[in-house]
């Protein structure tokens, strides 16, 4: 063994410069899936730990005060098998939402005092802050990073149809109310103004009712549910029954820039250990003979290929090892900047032994597996055979090109016979090319879906967002609003749309209600169709997944002391949980009373026409209309970050291409002039100049670039949205018609090839240093 690693030595030292490139290239991969990996496996687990730490509720419920009520529910909530804790907290509760400049996020307002006793997520300070004092708040993190809030500031919200103004003096580590994808936030006050507030808004006084079980967080919220039938169903923003996935709806937008950074990683991954590959099989063609004498001498051919193995494997592992240290540097910065306003928490994750250890083995096993691949070879050299040179007797190929009676130019002909005498490099190239093409034309389209076109993206992930949504003081006024806003010449389309809570068999559902799905004009239906019947509903996969039902398969809906059975007509799509939609017809089955009081439109001008539209609303029917707002800025806010990470992204992944394409063409262009050397100087006396011989290189490269280049671009083309659906299977996401922007990874490609030319030029001017007169020397 020992004599296999000094051999393995001997070749590192002999190649510096081809060590040194290939030892770059593991660096960069190393970086990037330590960064990815510690994303992508880190988050989920830190929420876990902290959700733990901050004891947060597994079910919670919102009611108006009702100290008998209560009594029985805390009784009822104790005694359920698998409770563990139980809380109750007054609070002030109402529909409305914060301001973010023009637009409103609208939700339910929690009001809570910051010194009340409580247990669950109890307000937790992040970074700097001030007391509590007259009219100051803490908010909710993602309402102070999302609003871009200061120390100091002003924040205004709506509650109960008041616009409150608040300083803001801090931000919570809110995990229960504290996210843009749950629309219920939090936020706390002084003892002082939070009496002033009760005594301003006595009917919106509410308790919060929370509580921790070992098992079975859904089970309690069906008995609760069916225990206490006289508890009003309410909308969602007016009471809260049931449970919250937190982790699923906070670390699931994070977790989507987490992966692409593992994908591309093993994309460069692979892309080395093809250039490793390319690099031993040009080596046991260039020592030949010396692995002839080495098996002459009594080597076997596994000793060889195993001291070929140790040399690349050690240059995989030491680059591994290196690339740990950028990539730990670099994580904080990530986080903090790009995946905490998303992650809505302050993460600092330490060193992870298990998980550098797993990149360090992914590395090392896949360099060693195309290592083992290529040296395979060296068994089949008999050691006569290795001391010619490879050849047996005589070379009975067939001279490609003639250059006799072959017409065309000298130089694109002899650059079309080196392409042909070494199609494994130009395959190889056109491989490394096609990942990189791929790879950026990927990050390309997402980012083009987030942050240029994001309508297709929402539509894929979250569904239908009216431009316009209106809520009423009274359901009474429903056919008012409709006849006015249907004779607007401003409005497309108006429909009633509600967004409740039900009990589908034993979970808790959030369900649309329309009246009809005509004027529908989101969500997409995955099989089956929307329900037509008033005893139809569609859900969406993941539901459907839990319940273990099919589309055809029936279900019980229960609201109060009503229950009623549906069949299920359709699957939707929704990057979500626990989502259903129904026509109102079907509701009222339910509950007889049923009349919508919110409103959705689809307006008929430009996006930025439809602030000026609120605004006409807002004074033209201010006796009818509670709330006039537009979720778009909400929607904004919330992929907002994933967009700030997705340009950071594009911007290193473009960093990164161009070092690799500089690294592999270095290798490839290096050895092909040592292995040409002699052939360029008999080239060099002929005649030939330094430009020309440099033209040939870079002719001889081109097509494998342009080629590479060109099926990368289409392959982008073709499979992003495949790779997608496979990537977000586990979230929701079935099926994705993203747009493509063709020109743009078009002038990517073409961008990609002009800098693999213009770095072969420039690689290939070493050629001068070749002489003829050296040669003969030599």
């Amino acid at each position: 063994m020992k004599s296999i690693w000094i051999l393995a030595k001997a070749n590192l030292r002999k190649s510096k410069g081809q060590t040194a490139t290939l030892l770059l290239l593991i660096i960069l991969a190393a970086t990037l899936l330590n960064i990815g990996m510690a994303l992508f496996f880190g988050i989920g687990s830190f929420f876990n730990q902290r959700a733990q730490e901050l004891n947060i509720a597994h079910f919670i419920a919102i009611h108006p005060e009702n100290e008998a009520l209560h009594a029985q529910q805390i009784d009822f909530i104790r005694d359920f098998s698998g409770t563990d804790e139980v809380e109750m907290v007054s609070i002030l509760s109402s529909f409305g939402g914060f301001f973010f400049a023009e637009d409103q996020a609208p939700g339910m307002i929690i009001i809570a005092d910051a010194s009340a006793q409580q247990q669950m997520n109890p307000p937790t300070l992040i970074g700097d802050s001030l007391p509590l004092v007259g009219n100051a708040a803490y908010i909710p993190h993602w309402v102070f990073l999302g609003g871009g809030f200061a120390i100091g500031d002003e924040i205004q919200l709506e509650f109960m149809e008041t616009e409150l103004a608040f300083t803001v003096v801090g931000s919570t580590e809110e995990m229960m109310f504290g996210s843009g994808t749950f629309t219920v936030w939090r936020i706390y006050v002084s003892s002082e103004t939070f009496l002033e507030l009760r005594a301003r808004f006595p009917d919106n006084q509410s308790t919060l009712l929370a509580a921790r079980v070992t098992d079975g967080w859904a089970a309690l919220a069906a008995a609760y549910r069916a225990e206490f039938l006289g508890i009003p169903e309410g909308r969602i923003g007016e009471n809260v029954i049931g449970n919250y996935d937190y982790f699923y709806n906070v670390v699931m937008l994070p977790m989507i820039p987490s992966m692409a950074i593992v994908i591309f990683a093993l994309i460069l991954l692979i892309v080395g250990s093809i250039v490793i590959r390319f690099r031993i099989s040009n080596d046991i063609e260039e020592k030949m003979i010396n692995i002839g004498a080495l098996k002459a001498a009594g080597y076997s051919s596994r000793q060889i290929a195993l001291f070929i193995m140790m040399q690349f494997g050690f240059i995989a592992l030491a680059g591994g090892i290196i690339g740990i240290l950028p990539a730990q540097l670099t994580l904080p910065l990530v986080i903090n900047m790009l995946i905490e306003p998303m992650l809505v928490l302050p993460w600092n994750p330490s060193f992870s032994l298990p998980m550098t250890s797993a990149a360090l083995a992914l590395i090392l096993g896949m360099v060693l597996l195309f290592a083992w691949i290529t040296t395979r070879r060296i068994g089949k050299l008999h050691p006569i055979i290795a001391l010619r040179g490879g050849i047996q007797t005589h070379s009975f190929k067939k001279n490609p090109l003639p250059l006799d009676n072959t017409r065309g130019s000298l130089h694109f002909l002899l650059a079309a016979k080196q392409i042909l005498r070494n199609k494994k490099q130009a395959v190889m190239l056109c491989i490394i090319v096609c990942g990189l093409a791929f790879s950026t034309a990927s990050v390309l389209t997402f980012h083009y879906n987030i942050n240029v076109n994001l309508d297709v993206f929402v539509h894929t992930v979250i569904g239908d967002i009216p431009d316009v949504n209106i809520r009423l003081h009274d359901a009474a006024d429903g056919a008012a609003i409709l006849e006015k806003m249907t004779a607007h010449p401003d409005v497309n389309s108006i429909f009633g749309r509600e967004l409740m809570i039900l009990q589908v068999d034993e979970y808790m559902v959030q369900t649309v209600v329309v009246e009809d799905f005509a004027y529908h004009e989101g969500y997409s239906l995955i099989s089956g169709r929307f329900p037509l019947l008033h005893n139809e509903i569609v859900l969406d996969g993941i539901t459907l997944a839990t319940l273990d039902k099919r589309v055809g398969d029936w279900v019980t809906i229960r609201i109060g002391d009503y229950a009623y059975d549906y069949i299920i007509s359709g699957s939707v799509q929704l990057m979500g949980s626990f989502v259903g939609m129904m026509r109102a017809d079907g509701l009222r089955q339910l509950q007889p009373d049923f009349a919508f009081i919110n409103f959705g439109l689809y307006l008929l001008g430009e996006r930025a026409e439809t602030a000026a539209f609120m605004d006409a609303v807002r004074a033209d029917h201010a006796d009818i209309v509670a709330h006039v707002v537009s979720q778009h800025g909400h929607i904004d806010n919330i992929v907002g970050s994933m967009g700030n990470l997705l340009v950071a992204l594009v911007i290193a992944i473009v960093f990164v291409v161009s070092a690799v394409v500089v690294l592999v063409l270095h290798l490839i262009i290096k050895t092909l002039i040592v292995r040409r050397k002699r052939e360029l100087g008999i080239q060099k006396a002929f005649g030939f100049t330094t430009l020309q011989l440099m033209l040939q290189i870079t002719l001889t490269l081109s097509p494998a670039i342009i080629l590479g280049a060109a099926l990368g671009t289409i392959g982008s083309y073709i499979g992003f949205n495949p790779i997608f659906v496979a990537v977000m299977r586990g979230m929701g996401v079935a099926q994705a018609s993203l747009p493509v922007p063709i020109g743009w990874i078009a002038l990517a490609s073409l961008a990609l090839i002009l800098l693999s030319i213009a770095v072969s030029m420039a690689i290939a001017w070493r050629i001068r240093e070749i002489s003829p007169y050296a040669l003969v020397s030599e």
